[in-house]
C-alpha cells in the first residue's frame, strides 16, 4: 500500500487581492496618504481668514489706535446709528466737543470671523453733525464698529489727529444703537 502524501504546490493560493494580510499590511498606510493628501487640498482650497498677514505692523500701530480712542475720550465723541431695513441706508449723528465736524467719517462693520463679510463705509456729511452712507449688502449678526476720521474724501489712510471710537454690537434689519462717550 502506497501512502500519497500532499505536496504543498497542490493546494489552490488566492489571487494577491483576496488576501487578507495584503489588506491589513498595505491597507493603512493607502488610507494615511488618501487622508492626508485631503487635508492638504481642504487646507489649501480654504485658508483662514481671522490671522492677519501683517500682524507685526498691526502690533506696532497699537499706541496710534489708543491715541485716537484718548482723544475720542477726551473730545466726547458719540454717535448714533440707525440702520434702515429696506434701503441698507446707515444714518448717523454726531456729537462731540469739537466745533468743527469732519467732512467725511469711516465707519466700518468688522465680521469677527469672516473677512469676506466686513463692509467699510465712507459717510458723507449732509447736515451739521448728520452723516449717511450706504451699505453693499444687508448685515446681521455679531460685529465690531469702527468710527473714525480719515485724511481726506479720497484717502484710505485714517487720520493721525483724529479720533475713533469702537464699539461691539448685535446687528439686526432696522438697527439703531448708540457708540462712544455715551454708549460704549
Amino acid at each position: 500500500m502506497s501512502k500519497t502524501i500532499p505536496h504543498p504546490t497542490d493546494e489552490t493560493v488566492a489571487p494577491w487581492y483576496r488576501q487578507g494580510w495584503f489588506w491589513f499590511v498595505f491597507g493603512i498606510p493607502l488610507a494615511s496618504i488618501c487622508l492626508g493628501t485631503t487635508m492638504v487640498i481642504v487646507a489649501f482650497t480654504h485658508q483662514d481668514s481671522l490671522v492677519k498677514d501683517e500682524y507685526y505692523r498691526d502690533g506696532k500701530a497699537i499706541n496710534e489706535v489708543l491715541a485716537r480712542n484718548l482723544r475720542a475720550e477726551e473730545l466726547e465723541v458719540a454717535a448714533a446709528i440707525s440702520i434702515d431695513e429696506l434701503t441698507g441706508e446707515v444714518a448717523l449723528q454726531l456729537s462731540s466737543r469739537e466745533q468743527q465736524m469732519p467732512e467725511t467719517l469711516r465707519l466700518s462693520f468688522l465680521s469677527p470671523t469672516l473677512a469676506s463679510q466686513d463692509q467699510i463705509l465712507d459717510m458723507k456729511q449732509i447736515a451739521p453733525g448728520r452723516y449717511i452712507g450706504q451699505l453693499e449688502s444687508q448685515i446681521s449678526g455679531r460685529r465690531y464698529l469702527h468710527l473714525e476720521t480719515i485724511e481726506a474724501q479720497d484717502s484710505f489712510k485714517p487720520s493721525e489727529e483724529g479720533w475713533l471710537i469702537e464699539s461691539q454690537q448685535q446687528i439686526e434689519a432696522g438697527s439703531r444703537f448708540i457708540m462712544g462717550h455715551a454708549g460704549s
